[in-house]
Formats: C-alpha cells, sequence, structure tokens
C-alpha cells in the first residue's frame, strides 16, 4: 500500500502511515520465579518498538529485582531497539532492577557493540545463563 501525495505538481509515492505497517515482531513473557524474561521475537523496529516497550514496562512496574529481555530470536534491530533498551536501563534504575540481556544473532550484536552498548549491559548467550547470573535454573 502506498499514499499518492502531490508535489510541487508531480506524484510522490509515499510509504503508508505506520500505524497501518504489519509489525513483525512477536513478544511473549514468562516469569521464573520472580525474574520476568521478556522474549521478543522477529523485527525490531520504530513499527513495532511499542509492542516491544509495553510488556517491558508494565513488568518494570512490579520491580522486579531483575528482569531478563531475550533478543536471542530478533532478526533485525534497528536504532528504535537500542533506544528501547537504553530507555529500559532507565527504568530499570529507578525501579531498582537489574537487567540482562540475552543476544546471539550479528543483527542485535553488532548495533549494540558498534554503539558501545554491549558494554553496558550484562549480555548473555542464552536465558540459562542469564537466569545462572543470577542464581537460578531455568
Amino acid at each position: 500500500m502506498t499514499l499518492d501525495v502531490l508535489a510541487t505538481s508531480r506524484v510522490v509515492r509515499m510509504p503508508p502511515p505506520l500505524d497501518v505497517v504489519v509489525k513483525h515482531l512477536e513478544v511473549v513473557v514468562e516469569h521464573v520465579e520472580t525474574v520476568p524474561i521478556v522474549h521478543l521475537v522477529g523485527e525490531v523496529d520504530l513499527a513495532s518498538v511499542g509492542l516491544a516497550a509495553r510488556p517491558i514496562r508494565q513488568e518494570l512496574a512490579s520491580a522486579p529485582p531483575t528482569m531478563v529481555v531475550d533478543l536471542s530470536p530478533v532478526t533485525f534491530f534497528s536504532a528504535s531497539g537500542l533506544t528501547l533498551l537504553v530507555q529500559t536501563r532507565a527504568a530499570a534504575g529507578r525501579a531498582q532492577t537489574d537487567v540482562q540481556v540475552v543476544a546471539g544473532q550479528p543483527a542485535v550484536l553488532r548495533p549494540l557493540a558498534l554503539t558501545g552498548l554491549a558494554n553496558v549491559f550484562d549480555m548473555y548467550s542464552t536465558v540459562d545463563c542469564a537466569l545462572r547470573a543470577v542464581g537460578l535454573a531455568a
């Protein structure tokens, strides 16, 4: 779907508004004891980041001691995803929650490394490793 926009007497093809774009992201939340694990599956971009942010905010509202954000099934991770992680870290700090990030795909690891954010978060290759780091088993 495209929208036609008349601009200086010529027709320009514009992408559809964001609310029309299909979001290619699934969010699954599970709990292991008191630790919420937010699994993001698919693409994290401007169109889908709101879908990812809602459950993260909801889980942080209860101020758990630790939260795991599982990005291992993410296939595309834009600057919106990076912003989401920075905002999550800030909100987690206010809630006194430690954030563990699980990532193994180059699509996620590369932007985290290039921006230096890989050094800011506790990074793990699997959810099991993240849980073991806080004394839990999956």
